[in-house]
């Protein structure tokens, strides 16, 4: 298959098991039984069954519940990893998201628990659950990939608390790093390359390692933009001033988006 053909037959639909995802009280899908005795969200499951995904105590007391919104990813997945009550409706829920994905066509299946908490021991938690649940569930590639500055206040590279109120604290990239290769049973020397540096002037150069994952068909990778702060990097579109010194610097070499893309492409169905 040729670059070209491949890029034509590609279908990401994005974030399709992601826990910001919500459906709305005044929904079709709600269905609000009384004084909370099933309440819940209806769907369909792999064998045509009707289900319902009931709505926990924990999600009525949320801003998002008493506005209207219910995060149904997050109540599944929160669900099944804590194999309470209901899990197995949980499970029959994912499954039912990774099976819609794939029949319209997804050749890559995009899975984000980055808001489940503030704690990043839980979100890593959180995810590699849900990479070996969602696995089991799909044939589509599970990979990683990372673009991180050096000079992060956000998400710092070295790891630690963040240098915004109220954010959490972080592994270190080299954790994060090491934490999918382990698990997804990747080579532990990666392919290593510089890009050229297209703009002296931005202080900041790039170098990217990708973990291949033979027995998976994944990989795990990683731009590292030395000097750059918590802003995606582009070699076209400049962030505004303002911006940049509330983040940090801007890297020039390399058009984030489009490695993404190409990172997708090489590692779909």
């Amino acid at each position: 298959m040729t670059t070209e053909t491949r890029r034509a037959n590609f279908v990401v639909i994005g974030e399709n098991v992601h826990t910001t995802r919500v459906l709305l009280k005044r929904g079709k899908r709600y269905v609000a039984g009384e004084d909370g005795a099933g309440e819940g969200i209806s769907f369909t499951d792999t064998g045509g069954n009707a289900g319902l995904l009931p709505v926990t105590d924990w999600v009525r007391k949320t801003q998002d519940y008493d506005e209207g919104r219910i995060k149904h990813v997050m109540i599944a997945v929160k669900t099944a990893m804590a194999e309470a009550e209901n899990a197995d409706i949980a499970m029959a829920y994912l499954r039912q998201l990774v099976a819609n994905q794939e029949k319209n066509g997804a050749a890559y299946l995009d899975i984000n628990v980055d808001e489940i908490s503030i704690h990043m021991s839980e979100r890593q938690e959180a995810m590699a659950w849900a990479v070996g649940a969602l696995r089991e569930m799909s044939e589509l590639p599970i990979a990683v990939i990372y673009q991180v500055g050096t000079a992060d206040a956000a998400i710092p590279y070295e790891g630690g608390q963040s240098g915004f109120e109220n954010t959490g604290e972080f592994q270190s990239a080299a954790a994060s790093v090491a934490h999918w290769v382990a698990h997804n049973q990747c080579e532990q020397i990666p392919t290593a390359d510089d890009y050229p540096d297209l703009d002296p002037a931005d202080g900041s150069t790039a170098h990217r390692e990708v973990h291949a994952c033979p027995s998976t068909g994944a990989a795990v990778s990683i731009t590292t933009m030395v000097g750059a702060g918590h802003v995606a990097p582009s070699s076209q579109v400049q962030v505004s001033g303002l911006w940049e010194a509330i983040a940090g610097k801007q890297n020039h070499d390399l058009e984030g988006a489009r490695e993404i893309w190409a990172f997708l492409q090489d590692h779909s169905r």
